[in-house]
């Protein structure tokens, strides 16, 4: 009887969290407060949050590094632009987008010169978050103090419509899926809260408005979020906010099954970047400074 009882608890565990043997490597190590990573297909670029890490102070100590594909630094900072807290990146073309506290900042990729800076003070709003690609000229914006997002055309600074989540609080991670006109969207939950309560769910556009599906029974202090096949997310999970216990957790979204892909701990994991050709995660660990590839 005890036997049978051990194997139906393991069993039981194992459909709720699968620890899986994936690689990690460190890429580079710094003193700095990592917070982003994106690629052009020839570079890596990061945003730091600066030496200090306060993601809310304008203090103009904030910087995009360029980096080769394997971690080596080429740049420290391309930005001709005094940056305060990067955060969130999105490549259209040339121009990297970041969101930068209360404004989306185009810088060219080649020269560091600002292409066009979006003022979202009027909207109340003191922390833009993650950007995420809709198509060649549109992007989505997270907004964690408004629990909104945004949906940006560059070109026409004027004309920027809301979106709103309010059953994700303090949304953070997106990741936008074309093939399906699909949103994924992770939300932090709250700075104050000793447990995270944050969600993990998409949007669907209906012919009745927008659907929110929630993935319910997860949460966490979730960062950033991808889409990996067509049947799996990835989010990043700072776990506690005293400790540097983070996780990356991979989702089944038809069973709801989390694997957690790393056995060693990440200071912070924040909005990490998924390789699909290499089936790599770039991630960065913004408490100690760190730049690492996980493997799936």
């Amino acid at each position: 009887m005890k036997n049978w009882i051990k194997k139906a608890m393991v069993t039981l565990i194992s459909l709720v969290s699968i620890h899986a043997e994936a690689q990690q490597t460190i890429l580079y190590r710094g003193d700095w407060h990592p917070e982003s990573v994106i690629s052009d297909g020839q570079f890596l670029f990061v945003t730091d949050i600066g030496k200090k890490l306060d993601p809310l102070s304008k203090d103009g100590d904030g910087s995009i590094s360029k980096f080769s594909l394997d971690g080596t630094l080429i740049k420290r900072n391309i930005s001709l632009i005094t940056l305060h807290a990067p955060k969130g990146m999105g490549i259209l073309g040339r121009t990297v987008f970041v969101a930068d506290l209360d404004r989306l900042v185009g810088i060219d990729l080649i020269t560091g010169k600002p292409v066009v800076s979006i003022d979202f003070s009027g909207f109340g709003v003191h922390l833009l978050n993650d950007i995420t690609v809709k198509n060649d000229s549109t992007l989505f914006v997270s907004a964690t103090d408004k629990n909104v997002i945004y949906e940006v055309c560059p070109g026409k600074p004027d004309q920027i419509h809301v979106l709103n989540v309010a059953e994700i609080k303090g949304i953070n991670g997106l990741f936008y899926d074309p093939a399906k006109n699909r949103l994924y969207v992770a939300g932090f939950g709250t700075f104050t809260s000793a447990t995270g309560i944050g969600q993990v769910g998409y949007i669907d556009w209906t012919e009745s408005g927008l659907k929110f599906t929630g993935l319910s029974g997860i949460t966490g202090f979730f960062d950033g979020i991808a889409l990996v096949d067509a049947d799996h997310v990835v989010v990043s999970d700072w776990v506690d906010l005293a400790n540097q216990r983070g996780v990356l957790k991979k989702i089944n979204l038809k069973t709801r099954n989390v694997t957690l892909l790393n056995t060693k701990s990440i200071a912070g994991p924040a909005d990490f970047m998924f390789d699909k050709n290499k089936s790599e995660l770039i991630v960065p660990a913004a408490l100690n400074g760190e730049l690492l590839k996980q493997t799936l």
